[in-house]
């Protein structure tokens, strides 16, 4: 007997086994993807702390990480103008901005402080302190932090 195609008992074996497969893989598969939308996150808020450092040198003025807190969280760097530099009273400029880091990693934000801020040598204004910045999967547990010392640095745990 020549049959073509396939029984229904065959093609619900096949459906049973993608279910099975799909109940074991769907669920790590998301905590792979929160994993990486936190530290994608870190990844930012270390990028943009390094560029207001670098900025405030280049400058040759005080540069300021903002940062706001929450399920609406943004990040951004100002500094004064390149035209004010040296100025008794100058205007701040954004360099740097990322809209709403929240959304587009889905994490929330917290912070020990709003601002961060470097003077011309690329130190930190307020000395003896260490500043906290974390990420949180809003779907998850998934945390991560990023710590700026108090002479400035950077360090990612």
């Amino acid at each position: 007997m020549n049959r073509r195609g396939f029984s229904l008992v065959e093609m619900l074996l096949v459906m049973v086994i993608i279910g099975l497969a799909s109940l074991i893989g769907i669920p790590r598969l998301r905590a792979v993807t929160d994993r990486a939308n936190v530290r994608g996150a870190r990844g930012e808020v270390m990028d943009l702390v390094s560029k207001a450092r670098v900025v405030a040198v280049a400058r040759g003025c005080t540069a300021t990480f903002n940062v706001t807190t929450g399920a609406a969280a943004k990040v951004w760097v100002t500094t004064c103008k390149t035209s004010d530099v040296g100025a008794a009273s100058a205007v701040l400029d954004t360099v740097w901005i990322v809209d709403s880091l929240a959304n587009r990693f889905k994490v929330d934000i917290t912070a020990d402080v709003a601002t961060i801020t470097f003077d011309r040598r690329g130190l930190r204004t307020a000395p003896y302190v260490t500043s906290v910045i974390r990420a949180q999967s809003t779907t998850s547990s998934v945390i991560d932090s990023v710590q700026v010392n108090p002479v400035g640095k950077v360090l990612g745990r």
